[in-house]
């Protein structure tokens, strides 16, 4: 069915880009008005004030600021899609349904991009990742709730292609002939692959010989740094015995792995988590970590977890360019300053790297090659600019293969790509 123009939408754990498909082809990322001059990028960021509108992408962060923190800033909501238990969350006086607040951020694109057309678009291509869930009902679950979130938008149809096979529409314009190609797309919140049969043409069905995706990347490796480096500074390793017992306990899972990212924080200012800290509290072994309970109040109720891993991303960013880097937090009696090099950041996050290499090496056994087989690999996403990575990938290939797309926008490109052959070519 040929439509006048299709809007294409890269929704991403940390940023967003939108593009659009017609007639006369596929069109370069357009740039939302009201939005950071220079890039197309959009932050996926909300920022919820009671009885305000939300406010989105980078103004949703400097309002959040300007107004001393108040309100809720939310990040990485994509990463909640795939769990059932995540209904949505309180704010003010309402609950929002994730597909509710998904649904907000789809359609501020969605009217951004027709002020820019200057027309009206009610068809859009969502990209998507390989899996949302290891477990095939939460990546249903994940998949309905982005379709009902676009819908709620305002799109009346809906098409949806995996993240990497996008990678791989944009990739294709490289190649002459065809080849044997393995796409690596490291994004913030999934890592995924797919192993393809790649030429300059149009790629039927039976040439993706395997598609995968695990939802570990960037964010995750923030996350070690948070636990490694910043969380015992507030309380995440202090020990308590109960009354009447001598048993010494540490900081459960219940609050430690809530630290371990910004949206996960704001749920610590729960009624029943609070009260289990206030025990804990009462019954340190050592009164002299009551100062980190006091910094943990006051991560919490003065909602810095935003600001907080803002400050550890700069510092995985300096650590990958430097080999060295200095984190650096400033907020009343929340100061502080640690230095960490790049060994130290493998070795915290060298447990989930190995998770997403294991999830690559079942993509070759379920695509029935081998790395040696590979011909090309398209590596994308802005994770895929950890030292890490690269030194594994030359590790599994011949450092000819390796080709790096575009880190940022080949997922959009592509299913601009895509959109125009399926609907306009």
């Amino acid at each position: 069915m040929n439509q006048d123009t299709h809007l294409v939408i890269d929704f991403g754990t940390t940023n967003s880009l939108v593009a659009y498909a017609d007639s006369k082809g596929a069109h370069e990322p357009i740039h939302i008005p009201g939005q950071t001059e220079g890039t197309p990028v959009v932050r996926s960021l909300l920022y919820f004030q009671e009885d305000h509108e939300p406010v989105f992408g980078i103004e949703a962060q400097k309002q959040f600021v300007a107004n001393n923190y108040e309100g809720r800033l939310l990040r990485s909501v994509k990463k909640f899609l795939a769990q059932e238990s995540f209904k949505g969350t309180q704010i003010g006086q309402k609950f929002y349904r994730v597909e509710d607040i998904l649904g907000a951020f789809l359609k501020y694109l969605k009217t951004g991009a027709e002020k820019v057309l200057e027309k009206s678009v009610d068809q859009v291509v969502l990209g998507r990742p390989a899996r949302f869930s290891p477990s095939a009902k939460g990546d249903q679950l994940a998949h309905d709730r982005l379709l009902k979130a676009a819908q709620f938008a305002g799109f009346k149809e809906v098409d949806f292609l995996q993240e990497p096979l996008a990678a791989a529409q944009n990739y294709k314009k490289q190649l002459n002939g065809e080849k044997l190609v393995a796409v690596v797309d490291l994004g913030g919140g999934t890592s995924d692959f797919t192993i393809i049969k790649l030429s300059g043409k149009t790629f039927q069905a039976e040439d993706v010989l395997a598609v995968n995706g695990i939802n570990i990347a960037g964010d995750v490796l923030d996350g070690s740094i948070m636990k490694n480096l910043v969380a015992p500074e507030f309380g995440s390793e202090v020990t308590y015995k109960l009354p009447m017992s001598d048993n010494i306990l540490q900081m459960p899972p219940l609050v430690k792995d809530k630290l371990l990212s910004p949206p996960d924080i704001a749920f610590l200012k729960a009624s029943d988590i609070q009260d289990f800290i206030d025990s804990i509290e009462r019954s340190l072994t050592d009164e002299r970590e009551q100062k980190k309970l006091d910094r943990l109040r006051v991560l919490v109720e003065d909602n810095l977890g935003f600001d907080l891993f803002e400050r550890i991303e700069k510092s995985k960013v300096d650590v990958c360019i430097n080999s060295e880097a200095r984190f650096h937090f400033e907020y009343p009696e929340l100061e502080m300053e640690k230095n960490y090099v790049l060994t130290q950041f493998e070795e915290w996050s060298e447990n989930k790297v190995d998770q997403i290499f294991a999830c690559f090496d079942e993509t070759f056994k379920m695509a029935g090659v081998s790395n040696s087989d590979i011909e090309e690999v398209c590596i994308t996403g802005g994770t895929s600019q950890v030292p890490i990575f690269k030194k594994r990938l030359s590790q599994l290939f011949a450092e000819e293969v390796l080709n790096t797309n575009e880190h940022f926008q080949s997922v959009t490109r592509g299913i601009a790509v895509y959109a125009f052959e399926k609907y306009y070519a």
